[in-house]
């Protein structure tokens, strides 16, 4: 699987389409430019959320996207309790989302309440956590509420409500076979958008664990994301890095350095080099704790220090002759902050540093076959 910030596509032709599988689009503002072989399609949050589990993993994501890397606290726990009891409901009763975010917009959880007091599959701790919240001392409950309607507050656009209501993303389908999906937003929208690309993820790494967990031979799905600590704020990334590729997901993903990281997801971002067991630098990193401890990983070589000194008169001197071992580092941070034209620094598991040459995307395929098909449609439409 595939994510993307720009708001523009190639067209993809038969030949890509046939490693890319079928090529899907989702983009919540309706501004994107979808070539005519791509589907445009939606997601709703209620979606598998008749499961209790999975409304509780999809709301915590959507609500922990929206705080910015600031440590979970109180609100923000139960703004996530509050928004899964109300998925859930909707996942049984197949609310429309329209609905949902009008439960939440009128602070009125009554229809949520009669669903799951009278649906037979509805979980009791949903009923009993919905009840609690209601009966919370007024100004908190009121606090809870709003937090809560900050995670869905892209739905407040009539573009993104719009986009959950048509052809709708599959989980299941889309993790069962080689397909190839795109998230697209405006880099004005990130903070907006965040949310939802989230929630999409979410279900989808739940779903290819569900497949690894039942033994089916579903394609190892790539999470390949760029801006990540931006657009793809995924709180769980850290525990996605470190179990998912046993589970049928490869991550990929894509930081300026790691600042962005450690404003996100905190302490945890100082283990970053050593989840991913490949870390690739370019250069123009300016963040000087990441340089230090790429230089740091890097090691330290040995070098034979010559030194000689003289003793007497000029005219009657003896030279002694001395070699004293000392250690200095591979890389130097300004090496690896500057690095080299067509290059890129790989730092590998065994955190060994090496220069690579960086090969154009267009060289290969099936991106060849992109570049030659653009350019001829761009001819005849001359």
């Amino acid at each position: 699987m595939s994510t993307s910030t720009k708001t523009e596509l190639v067209e993809v032709t038969a030949s890509a389409r046939s490693e890319l599988g079928d090529v899907q689009v989702f983009d919540p503002t309706g501004l994107a430019e979808i070539p005519p072989k791509v589907q445009r399609i939606g997601w709703n949050p209620v979606t598998n959320c008749e499961e209790w589990d999975h409304a509780m993993l999809t709301a915590a994501a959507m609500v922990e996207a929206t705080s910015g890397g600031r440590a979970l606290d109180h609100w923000t726990e139960r703004s996530g309790a509050l928004l899964a009891t109300l998925l859930h409901a909707a996942g049984l009763d197949e609310v429309p989302l329209r609905r949902v975010v009008d439960w939440i917009d009128r602070r009125d959880p009554r229809d949520a309440r009669e669903i799951l007091d009278a649906a037979p599959l509805a979980s009791e701790r949903a009923s009993a956590l919905l009840e609690g919240i209601c009966v919370t001392e007024e100004r908190e409950q009121s606090s809870i509420w709003s937090s809560t309607s900050g995670a869905l507050r892209a739905y407040r656009s009539e573009a993104a409500l719009r986009s959950a209501e048509g052809l709708q993303l599959d989980p299941d389908a889309f993790m069962s076979e080689i397909n190839t999906l795109y998230l697209c937003g405006a880099s004005r929208q990130q903070s907006l958008l965040a949310p939802l690309f989230v929630g999409v993820l979410t279900q989808l790494r739940d779903t290819a664990y569900d497949h690894h967990a039942e033994g089916l031979n579903a394609p190892t799905a790539l999470f390949a994301l760029d801006e990540v600590a931006n657009i793809a704020p995924f709180p769980d990334l850290p525990n996605l890095i470190s179990e998912g590729g046993g589970q049928g997901i490869v991550t990929l993903a894509c930081l300026q350095d790691l600042s962005q990281a450690r404003r996100r997801w905190g302490d945890q971002a100082s283990g970053f080099l050593s989840l991913f067991p490949v870390t690739v630098l370019l250069p123009g990193i300016a963040d000087g704790e990441t340089l230090k401890l790429v230089r740091d990983l890097s090691g330290d070589h040995r070098e034979l220090l010559q030194t000689a000194s003289r003793t007497g008169p000029l005219w009657k001197h003896t030279t002694s002759r001395s070699v004293a071992e000392t250690f200095r580092p591979r890389w130097t941070i300004d090496r690896v902050a500057q690095g080299a034209l067509n290059q890129a620094l790989v730092l590998t598991p065994t955190n060994h540093l090496r220069e690579v040459t960086l090969t154009p995307s267009h060289r290969d395929q099936p991106w060849l076959s992109l570049r030659d098909d653009r350019v001829r449609s761009t001819s005849r439409s001359r």
